[in-house]
């Protein structure tokens, strides 16, 4: 099963097909987040970069795992499916924080994989060059909440570096 907004999935297929193909060809785990590369990261537009890398550091920092998990980009076998769908609880944008860690506390494997040709624009600006909302406030102060409901679906998985250090 792959998971993904419509649009990540067409603008993946019209920039690197091969790619697409390559990354679902053979899954090599139950759950599989496929991120993007740093350069593929480095096209997006500021207020992305910026919160998103909030949200991966938090990931990584609980984890162990440097992951870009806020591009929504899953592919699972049918085990890993039901998992989710059996015993997720988050019903927001942040399942990109909860899949991935329910799929391992449900003993199923994880992997990750980067690829090149994912990238981001949204409707809008479809016909242009280039994303052109950076200088929007409110665009700023809606990808802040996307990340702060992401930090939020990682919270209660949190264990203090203070705590963690002593144990």
């Amino acid at each position: 099963m792959l998971y993904s907004d419509l649009d990540h999935v067409m603008r993946w297929i019209e920039a690197d097909r091969a790619e697409l193909e390559q990354h679902l060809e053979v899954l090599p785990a139950d759950f599989l987040v496929i991120g993007r590369t740093e350069d593929a990261r480095s096209a997006c537009p500021r207020r992305l970069r910026l919160t998103e890398a909030i949200v991966n550091h938090i990931y990584e920092l609980t984890t162990g795992r440097a992951w870009d998990l806020m591009f929504a980009f899953r592919a699972m076998s049918p085990a890993a499916a039901l998992a989710i769908v059996e015993h997720g609880t988050e019903n927001s944008i942040a399942s990109d924080i909860e899949w991935p860690m329910l799929a391992e506390q449900r003993g199923l494997s994880i992997a990750y994989r980067e690829a090149n040709g994912l990238s981001y624009r949204i409707v809008e600006d479809f016909d242009d060059e280039a994303d052109r909302h950076d200088t929007d406030p409110i665009a700023w102060v809606t990808r802040v909440e996307i990340a702060n409901r992401h930090a939020q679906a990682l919270k209660p998985v949190c264990v203090p570096r203070s705590t963690a250090t002593t144990q």
